[in-house]
């Protein structure tokens, strides 16, 4: 219940760890590589934590695809 009554504010935390991935280039060419998973999920944790505080414990990233305009 608590991921759930601080959804909003993950959701929000989340999308500009992601807005800053894209923009670093994290998304361009190999963007699946170990190293730059790695990366995003540390700045996933990193944004999560303060919000979820120790009920955080890791960022499980089970999908992911980029889409090309």
């Amino acid at each position: 219940t608590t991921v759930f009554s601080r959804e909003p504010k993950l959701r929000a935390a989340f999308l500009t760890v992601m807005f800053d991935h894209a923009n670093a280039g994290g998304f361009d060419r190999d963007f699946t590589s170990s190293a730059r998973i790695a990366t995003l999920r540390q700045a996933l944790w990193e944004a999560g934590r303060p919000i979820l505080g120790p009920d955080l414990i890791d960022v499980l990233i089970t999908d992911i695809a980029r889409q090309d305009s």
